[in-house]
């Protein structure tokens, strides 16, 4: 017989919906837009992401050099970045660093950070893992917010 843990199930269908409605929204504002069952952004960058009750991994494709996210942060989760193909610069509070194919950088919650391109078809890994006393928190808004630089 399989036991089924309600309790996570339902906090993690509660997280996911709360993921859709910030999605929503981003797509409504015209800041990204549904392309063959991803997530792109005006500059042209597609995102491909599994949410997972653990953590969150995404597939940033910059299919041009130039390609930008917009700063942000996320308030309850540590992310780690992983250049796959290409050279991204990642830009975090007043420092920056260039990942190439192999290169990791780690950022804590909350520190704003954007990702450039720096040669046309980059890719990089973003996995993001909630720290647990935030990450309940974060149940009840979403977890990401958006940083004019």
């Amino acid at each position: 017989m399989v036991m089924i843990d309600h309790t996570k199930t339902e906090k993690f269908l509660d997280k996911a919906t709360e993921n859709l409605r910030t999605v929503s929204n981003l797509i409504k504002a015209g800041e990204i837009r549904m392309k063959n069952n991803a997530l792109e952004m005006d500059a042209g960058i597609i995102f491909k992401t599994i949410y997972g009750d653990k953590a969150t991994v995404t597939i940033a494709e910059y299919p041009k050099q130039g390609g930008r996210t917009p700063a942000h942060c996320h308030k309850a989760s540590k992310e780690f970045l992983i250049c796959i193909t290409g050279q991204i610069s990642v830009t975090f509070g007043k420092n920056y660093r260039v990942l190439k194919p192999g290169d990791c950088i780690s950022l804590d919650k909350s520190i704003h950070h954007s990702c450039t391109a720096l040669e046309d078809n980059s890719r990089l890994i973003a996995i993001c893992v909630p720290e647990d006393e935030d990450y309940k928190r974060s149940m009840n808004g979403p977890e990401i917010s958006h940083h004019e630089s």
